[in-house]
């Protein structure tokens, strides 16, 4: 077949990046260009394109088809996205795909007229099928696993069998990831389609059982290994991620499978390091020490909760002791690890919590997934704990919008639990945005693993931060919600947020008895450089930041007080990571003057905002003192620029409604600006 371009694209969710390949895009370009197409993929999330990036990148060259994958928080940006293509005189098939599309098939297709199909299943060969109908203009509605509108309704076309022989599948193409792959060394890969579990929370089993076949299956080990082989020789990758859903699969077929890709890098001496995810009930001390021998050095465990009632909820066929020995185990054998827990539910108590809480302890805090603390069970269509809370009136969508938008909410039953909850919504916000950020930013004294993975200390250190911030806001709430209680677990909170960025990200000092060895925080000869350049600075910080809080106390009573002064914090916080960036960068280059002299323009410009503060708020003019943006999840303050101005005078005018002020905002919006706290671009 004549080549024809297909793209294959995954718009990134707002405020979330992940730098992990997209196997799923993988492998279909890669059966594509088997095929005779010219796949290539777009993957917006992981190289962080903003949304004008990601249209060029779709328009670039003329294409027949582009497909989407869709999952349940990039819905809406994907959608946007369709309909700019649209606006831009973009005429070719628009296809989705992924378990979120799988599921909203109907949904979406009456809703969105610019979307052509969705292609429901695995969807390797329907891809195919439709790239090939589309090129030459033959007729593509009745294409197995495809739904589309017909003659005024929708049609969900019946799925082919389940791909039965995974080696059948060429290795997934991952052109835009090998930089990537050359700097970090590290990749992914899937060893296995699918997981035999029975989790009531998740809908892997219904994605699989719309169409015939074995719902997990397995690559031959010499498969998976001639895969990770060339790896190694073509790009240099040094640690292999496996990312299958289930990677010990049950039984002695399963631990066969997982010894066998073990003895097999093990034969050919590739002298890798790999992390694998399993379930509790897959944990057993032999497999675990012979894959120990060939390079295993993390696993991930879905322990998901230590409460009989949630676990049989959660249908995960396990008991809270099998939890305890699969973390008992992994820890006695010394590999790292991670356990994921879901501890809220409808129906979740303050026992129940606090027993989730205990165990978490005896387990590790600093093991605890990222967003351990209060993670909701999400009820997402196909996974069948979304029909149990439909027929037990526990599905809750109090916006009217399309269920496809977002998971389907629910409200605890136990009001001491549901007032822990909104409070941590309310005030744990930036401490969030901090632990996304860490993962996020690409720190110049971090090397050597993907950002993801980077820095453990600090993950680590906000791990046990939070636990023991969200265990004070538990205790606060118990028995009864009271404000005095609260009122004081605010303070606490922002004092752990300045703990955490200037004792951690500046104070290296405090890191030195700590850090050690191969993966070290900070390189020894970078750290011993920075410390002469970083005299004071934390001092200065802390000191701002009281400053700041001071002046805006004068101005604001109650609420107000903890709002603005909590963007002022995060304001200065913000500046703290960026400095320390700037200046452990340049003191690795040797530039040490350099370094000081960034340490002084930025410390200047600070206290000179502050001052100006100070001055605005003297005169009455508060509203114009302070203002503030809200990007990337995550609020700080910013110099505004001419492309803001329409979210300055907004937020201006609400400003001037809370404090009571009388100069009109919106007059002179560049003397706002130059009243503005001065926390701009750090300088070169």
């Amino acid at each position: 077949m004549a080549s024809s371009c297909v793209i294959l694209a995954n718009v990134a969710a707002d405020g979330l990046v992940s730098k992990v390949e997209h196997l799923g895009l993988g492998y279909l370009a890669a059966t594509l260009a088997r095929h005779g197409f010219a796949a290539r993929i777009v993957d917006a999330s992981f190289h962080r394109l903003r949304p004008r990036e990601t249209l060029e990148h779709l328009t670039v060259e003329a294409s027949d088809l582009i497909g989407f994958t869709v999952y349940y928080n990039n819905i809406r940006p994907t959608l946007a996205m369709i309909r700019k293509l649209r606006l831009e005189g973009y005429r070719g098939h628009v296809t989705l795909g992924g378990h979120h599309a799988t599921f909203h098939a109907e949904d979406i297709l009456a809703r969105h007229r610019e979307i052509d199909s969705v292609v429901r299943g695995e969807g390797e060969g329907a891809l195919c099928d439709l790239a090939a109908a589309v090129a030459t203009g033959s007729e593509w509605r009745g294409i197995a696993n495809v739904a589309c509108r017909q003659a005024g309704a929708i049609v969900l076309n019946p799925c082919r069998p389940l791909i039965g022989d995974l080696d059948g599948l060429p290795f997934p193409a991952r052109d835009p990831y090998i930089e990537f792959l050359r700097e970090h060394g590290i990749a992914t890969v899937i060893s296995t389609r699918g997981c035999y579990g029975r989790c009531s929370f998740c809908s892997i089993r219904a994605f699989y059982r719309l169409a015939r076949g074995r719902i997990w299956r397995t690559r031959s080990c010499s498969s998976v290994v001639d895969e990770i082989e060339g790896l190694v020789r073509a790009h240099g990758v040094r640690r292999i991620n496996f990312v299958d859903d289930e990677f010990i699969g049950p039984g002695a077929q399963g631990r066969a499978h997982a010894l066998g890709i073990g003895e097999e890098m093990r034969r050919r001496g590739l002298g890798l390091q790999f992390n694998i995810v399993c379930r509790p009930d897959s944990v057993d001390a032999s497999v675990l020490a012979e894959l120990q021998r060939a390079g295993l050095f993390h696993v991930s465990l879905g322990i998901e909760s230590w409460v009989p009632r949630q676990l049989a909820l959660y249908g995960k066929g396990v008991t809270r002791e099998q939890n305890l020995r699969a973390v008992e185990t992994v820890r006695r054998l010394g590999l790292d690890y991670l356990y994921f827990l879901i501890p809220a539910d409808p129906h979740l108590t303050i026992e129940e919590l606090n027993e989730n809480l205990d165990q978490i302890e005896r387990a590790g805090i600093e093991h605890a997934a990222e967003g351990f603390t209060f993670s909701q069970v999400m009820a997402f269509r196909g996974a069948p704990l979304k029909a149990q809370f439909d027929a037990a009136g526990l599905s809750r969508r109090d916006s009217g919008e399309p269920e496809y938008l977002g998971p389907v909410a629910f409200e605890f039953q136990d009001v001491r639990v549901r007032e822990v909850y909104r409070r941590w919504r309310e005030l744990f916000g930036e401490f969030i945005a901090l632990r996304v950020s860490v993962g996020r930013s690409p720190r110049t004294w971090l090397r050597g693993a993907p950002e993801e993975l980077l820095n453990r200390h600090w993950q680590r250190a906000l791990a046990v931060s939070g636990f023991r911030l969200f265990r004070e806001l538990v205790r606060a709430c118990q028995p009864a919600p009271g404000a005095a209680a609260l009122d004081e677990f605010d303070r606490m909170l922002e004092d752990e947020l300045d703990r955490l960025v200037f004792g951690r990200a500046l104070a290296f000092d405090a890191a030195v008895e700590s850090d050690r060895g191969e993966d070290s925080f900070l390189p020894s000869e970078a750290r011993e450089a920075i410390r002469p350049v970083w005299s004071g600075v934390v001092e200065a910080y802390r000191a701002l930041a009281d400053r700041t809080e001071t002046l805006l106390r004068s101005r604001l009573d109650g609420r107000g007080i903890r709002l603005f002064a909590r963007r002022a914090r995060c304001a200065l916080r913000d500046s703290a990571l960026r400095l320390c960036d700037r200046v452990v960068s340049l003191c690795q280059a040797r530039r040490f003057e350099c370094a000081r002299a960034a340490v002084r323009r930025e410390l200047s410009a600070l206290r000179a905002g502050v001052a100006r503060i100070e001055k605005a708020a003297a005169r009455g003019d508060f509203a114009n003192s302070v203002f503030f943006t809200t990007r990337m999840g995550r609020t700080r303050l910013v110099y505004p620029d001419p492309a803001v101005r329409r979210l300055i005078r907004r937020s201006l005018r609400t400003l001037a409604g809370a404090s009571g002020g009388s100069r009109a905002p919106h007059r002179n919006i560049e003397q706002a600006n130059e009243n503005f706290l001065g926390i701009g671009p750090m300088p070169v």
